[in-house]
């Protein structure tokens, strides 16, 4: 077997190639130890898997014992069972008999184990001391046999022959069935072979190496497989085309050539035909594996080898046909991509030859509805319009002189050409567009520049790097342009930069048109002359059918004047709410004195009357009944007075939210509404000591009234939670009832001035109300106020 060298550790051999064969003549125990000690220890250091059948005078311990000293490791290979020793009776005897086929197949066995655990091969020897002169013949037949296949498999192997067991006829047999035998002469080993081998040998390597570099020499990787198992056997230098050395092949079934499982059955198959069809070749193509794991088109050309009439070997070539492939490929390709442009072109096309004869007509033609030329048929003379008869001399000039015409817009009826005639070396190619609907366009566009330039809205267009390309009248007129003057120029000599009032930049303005294809807003533009003005705009971009912007449409009108109007109107709204603010401060103001002066002036008043009653009622006669009655009218009359007053004076300002607060002014407010309407209220504060200035206590006080009062006249509720929170700086308020729900539109109506009145306290200390309802669910409302600069809370 060709291949790398291995190192055999026998200094008279040095290295030897797979499939050597050799035996060796023994005196003694020594003699054996002398050459197979080392042996062995070469093998175990480069990665085989090495078998040592032992026999008489060296026992299966001791040779343990003799590599021991040789290797100090030795026991890690024997664990790992790189190495096995066993004694002649388990191998040779195995079954009480030597049966040459059993112990052929066993080494072949063992060499598939060896390499499926990626050992690189198999080094063997046998010790023959126990073979009896019966036993000679069969022996002698089965060295014959390894000697012929051994060649073909990753082994070495030492046959060991005892001098004191063999005559002269045993010697010649033994070297005759060995390649060479080693024996020692004067204390030193020598080498032993027959001339007639050694020629045929040297013949054989002739012959061998002249293969070699003919296969090496080839682009295709040629290898040779054993059949039926299709196991490699050997494979020549190219095989690395396909990215593998030789040696990473040999040994190995071909399954991992190819991409898939079915695609090596099919070859397999293909190759199982072939062979009961009784050919000697079988070309096939396949689709092949490289080691990068890259797949590629293959002609793989196999010859079927046979010995007695049965299949022993297959040799085949690998040819890369990728290049082959890509080019049929390309070339069908190509007559499908003419085929096709020829039938399914949008354009309606005919061929005449070099006599105006018509030859193909495709489908466009054929579908266009109009009548259609025979083949054979003459253009523009059997197959014309009236309009075309003259267009007969145009395409004969055309074929002539090898030139285009192009007829841009012939009419048909309601329809519209674009024919051209272009010759060809076999004629001429008369193609014919449809320009109807390109017409209309066309008219449509006109009709829509004309619209466009009499529209006071100011529009322009830009390409995608915002060079303007088109202005109509308003826009020049509204940036002082005169026309024309705007085109070519950038859309930045018109922005003014980015200000308080328009704070959206050009690159802004751009990406939002990316993502959302339109963009809508208000943009600081100057004119001409420097004056500077805020315009309403709206910018689109026009995208073609790739999803490309190819222009960009702005359509814009200045609004600088409604945009003053605006904040004149913002500035009254926020004088009237400042206004407002500053009359509900002094009617919050104008009620606490009232109720001041009415607790303290009148209050007192109505004490003193009942005390002075009081006076008078004791020294009244007892006998002065009417009288008695009357004191004692008057005394209830003056608490009755009393506690209105004091009623009066709560309801103008509660005392509790000068004194202890809004919490506490909440909670009163909550009992007293759930005492008059029996409508329960659920409060809840957090924290319970929240102090505010006066302003913003009295507004939520006043919002919370007002609330009640909603719930009380319009909810039809039976129950109702309150929340005070202060919550990230900011004051909240919740009210929450079970009642039918406000809805959207009492919400928005102008009319209910009680929610106007929320929404005005809340918005003065620059909070927000909202309010939502829920039919049949109730309704909530929640302000938040910024907690005031003077506001804290403990």
């Amino acid at each position: 077997m060709g291949g790398k060298t291995r190192k055999t550790g026998i200094d008279i051999l040095g290295d030897a190639p797979w499939g050597t064969h050799f035996c060796q003549f023994y005196h003694t125990k020594e003699d054996l130890i002398d050459i197979l000690v080392p042996y062995f220890k070469a093998g175990l250091d480069n990665n085989e898997f090495c078998m040592w059948i032992t026999s008489e005078p060296l026992s299966e311990k001791e040779a343990k014992e003799v590599m021991r000293e040789a290797l100090p490791d030795f026991d890690r290979y024997l664990k790992r069972g790189q190495i096995e020793i066993l004694p002649h009776e388990e191998w040779y005897l195995k079954e009480g008999a030597f049966n040459t086929q059993r112990v052929l197949k066993g080494w072949v066995d063992k060499l598939d184990q060896a390499l499926a655990q990626d050992y690189d091969g198999l080094r063997l020897t046998g010790n023959t001391f126990w073979l009896e002169k019966k036993d000679w013949r069969n022996f002698t037949e089965y060295e014959k046999e390894v000697n012929k296949v051994i060649g073909k498999y990753r082994m070495m192997a030492i046959c060991s022959y005892s001098l004191d067991k063999c005559g002269a006829s045993e010697v010649i047999d033994v070297v005759s069935n060995h390649q060479f035998a080693l024996i020692r002469k004067e204390g030193k080993w020598a080498t032993i072979e027959s001339s007639e081998r050694k020629q045929a040998e040297e013949q054989l390597g002739q012959s061998r190496d002249y293969l070699e570099r003919l296969t090496n020499s080839m682009w295709d990787a040629v290898f040779s497989v054993k059949m039926p198992e299709r196991v490699i056997e050997w494979a020549n230098d190219s095989f690395k085309l396909i990215g593998y050395a030789p040696e990473e092949c040999i040994g190995k079934t071909t399954e991992f050539l190819y991409p898939d499982k079915s695609e090596f059955l099919n070859f397999g198959n293909k190759l199982k035909n072939a062979i009961a069809e009784g050919k000697d070749v079988l070309h096939s193509e396949q689709l092949l594996k490289g080691k990068s794991g890259e797949v590629f088109s293959a002609e793989i050309t196999t010859t079927i080898s046979r010995e007695n009439g049965e299949v022993a070997h297959v040799t085949s070539i690998i040819r890369d046909i990728t290049e082959r492939k890509q080019a049929e490929e390309e070339l069908r390709e190509k007559e499908e991509f003419n085929f096709a442009l020829f039938q399914h072109n949008p354009i309606q096309i005919i061929v005449v030859d070099r006599g105006g004869r018509v030859l193909k007509v495709n489908m466009a033609k054929r579908k266009s509805g109009d009548r259609l030329p025979n083949i054979g048929d003459v253009m523009y003379k059997d197959y014309a319009a009236k309009h075309e008869i003259d267009m007969h001399a145009a395409l004969m000039e055309c074929i002539r002189s090898d030139k285009k015409k192009r007829f841009p817009a012939l009419k048909y009826d309601d329809k519209f050409l674009d024919i051209t005639i272009a010759s060809f070396p076999d004629g001429a190619i008369i193609t014919s567009i449809d320009i109807t609907e390109r017409k209309r366009a066309e008219e449509e566009k006109d009709k829509l520049l004309k619209t466009i330039e009499t529209t006071k809205e100011a529009i322009n267009i830009t390409t995608p790097d915002a060079i303007m390309k088109y202005t109509n009248d308003a826009m020049d007129e509204l940036f002082g342009y005169k026309k024309g003057e705007l085109i070519g120029k950038h859309v930045s000599v018109l922005n003014a930069g980015p200000s308080r009032k328009a704070k959206k930049t050009p690159a802004h303005i751009t990406d939002t048109i990316k993502k959302k294809g339109v963009w809508g807003g208000e943009i600081h533009n100057k004119r001409k002359d420097g004056t500077e003005f805020i315009s309403l705009a709206k910018i689109s971009a026009l995208i073609d059918k790739t999803g490309k912007i190819i222009n960009y449409v702005s359509s814009q009108h200045d609004i600088t004047e409604s945009k003053k109007a605006e904040e004149e109107i913002k500035n009254s709204q926020s004088q009237l709410r400042n206004l407002t603010a500053h009359l509900q401060s002094v009617r919050e103001e104008e009620r606490t004195l009232i109720a001041r002066e009415m607790h303290d002036e009148l209050g007192q008043a109505l004490t003193a009357m009942k005390m002075d009653l009081s006076w008078l009622d004791n020294r009244l006669p007892k006998d002065q009944k009417s009288l008695l009655k009357k004191t004692k009218s008057m005394s209830k009359l003056a608490d009755a007075t009393l506690q209105t007053v004091k009623k009066i004076s709560t309801e103008l300002r509660p005392g509790l939210l000068d004194d202890l607060g809004l919490p506490a002014a909440i909670e009163w407010q909550a009992e007293e509404f759930q005492t008059r309407t029996g409508i329960k209220c659920e409060i809840t504060v957090d924290p319970e000591d929240i102090i505010l200035d006066k302003d913003c206590s009295t507004a939520i006080f006043r919002i919370f009234q007002e609330t009640l009062t909603n719930v009380a006249r319009h909810a039809k509720a039976t129950r109702m939670k309150v929340s005070l929170k202060e919550k990230a700086g900011k004051i909240e308020l919740k009210v929450r009832d079970n009642g039918k729900g406000i809805t959207e539109k009492q919400i928005s109506d102008p009319k209910s001035f009680g929610l106007i009145g929320i929404k005005e306290r809340a918005y003065y200390l620059g909070g927000k109300v909202v309010i939502k309802g829920l039919q049949d669910k109730g309704t909530t409302l929640t302000i938040r106020i910024p907690l005031p600069k003077k506001g804290k809370t403990k």
